[in-house]
């Protein structure tokens, strides 16, 4: 048999260190949620399929923040950082508090294998929600509504949309609408109801709930009843009717023909003598 060439060995050992590569690296995908809230803890998942030695996960910045050796512990280092989770197909990795270095790309690797999925997270500060601006009822007119006259704590957040439900119906405003105070008429004016204060948006994910976080419609206002002068003027104009009209009644009924103003009864008196009759007129 003839012996090989140099270049023919070369190449046999190639293929087959290739070989071995391909059957110990392992195929990896990162996910997290889209959005960390600054503080809070958050959890970042590594799956694996095939056989691996190591596998990291590396932050933004790139640097690696925890190791783990197949079958074997784990390497921290970083405090921030810790494994809640392992098993030969999964690790999850758990930031304890999410900072401003952990926005960006997350990736978990096999220590020979090329990425094959990343994920990414933004981050934003915890709020609280926001709430009515009075804790008692809140009236509506006809000449509508301004954002701000409803609701209070949006002010300070551009990452966020604003919705304000009024007796279930919404009215969505961006930042620039909120701070603009813009005027929202509405076509019929509720007389009950809820109005709510909400956000929408990634950085919603981040406001914490505070009560309350919606307050109720004032009802219709009805008649206001009428005052204690207005009983006074229309008894004194009853009376400024009635007694005029009452003289002239009794001056027109009730007066003798002939007689004047002054009420005269005949009377026809019986003298004592049987025989004789005295008529006068007192």
């Amino acid at each position: 048999m003839e012996m090989l060439s140099q270049r023919q060995v070369t190449f046999f050992l190639l293929v087959c260190f290739s070989a071995i590569l391909v059957n110990d690296a392992a195929d990896t995908s990162t996910s997290c949620p889209e959005v960390g809230c600054l503080g809070q803890p958050v959890n970042i998942t590594c799956d694996m399929t095939g056989v691996y030695k190591t596998v990291g996960f590396s932050r933004p910045d790139t640097i690696e923040v925890i190791t783990c050796l197949a079958n074997d512990k784990c390497y921290i280092n970083d405090d921030n950082y810790e494994i809640v989770f392992r098993s030969p197909e999964k690790h999850i990795l758990r930031i304890k508090k999410f900072s401003k270095k952990d926005i960006g790309m997350w990736n978990c690797r096999d220590g020979t294998d090329p990425l094959l999925k990343t994920c990414h997270m933004d981050g934003y500060d915890v709020k609280q929600s926001p709430t009515p601006t009075t804790s008692g009822c809140i009236s509506l007119n006809k000449d509508g509504f301004r954002p701000s006259t409803l609701c209070r704590g949006f002010e300070e957040d551009p990452n966020v949309n604003i919705t304000i439900w009024v007796a279930n119906l919404p009215y969505t405003f961006t930042y620039d609408q909120y701070k603009q105070n813009d005027v929202v008429t509405l076509s019929n004016i509720p007389e009950g109801g809820d109005i709510e204060c909400r956000v929408t948006g990634p950085a919603s994910l981040c406001y914490t709930a505070s009560k309350p976080y919606k307050n109720k419609i004032c009802p219709a206002p009805g008649p206001t009843p009428p005052s204690r002068w207005l009983y006074v003027s229309i008894c004194f104009a009853v009376l400024l009717v009635l007694v005029p009209v009452g003289l002239v009644v009794d001056w027109v009924c009730f007066r003798p023909r002939d007689k004047g103003a002054t009420h005269f009864e005949k009377v026809k008196l019986y003298s004592r003598n049987a025989y004789t009759t005295t008529e006068e007129y007192i």
